[in-house]
């Protein structure tokens, strides 16, 4: 994957990876800008973006508005799940730490 997303990359968090793509920034802009050069790469990769699948999520203070890919809103979530680990836009610990008890119980 760091092949393929070698002009994509960026000293920002920015990790690609096969079912899912974190593209991360400080600002709404920034984020909006790496979506749109993703979704317009070459499709030769066989990496494509697509829209109903797609959602971000705010950490910190929040902007009015949203993040949009051809005039399509993104859903706004405030908390997903992340190659294993869940990400709250609150900090909130307690999703992910019940997570991993409900896996390591499941074992």
């Amino acid at each position: 994957m760091d092949a393929v997303s070698v002009d994509l990359q960026s000293p920002h968090p920015c990790h690609c990876f096969t079912l899912t793509c974190f593209l991360g920034s400080r600002s709404r802009e920034e984020v909006q800008a790496l979506t749109l050069r993703w979704k317009d790469r070459p499709g030769g990769d066989g990496l494509r973006l697509k829209n109903r699948e797609n959602e971000y999520m705010e950490c910190g203070q929040q902007v009015d508005g949203t993040t949009a890919i051809d005039g399509v809103d993104l859903t706004m979530v405030a908390k997903f799940k992340y190659l294993g680990p869940v990400i709250s836009s609150d900090d909130d610990l307690v999703e992910d730490i019940r997570t991993r008890n409900n896996a390591t119980w499941a074992k």
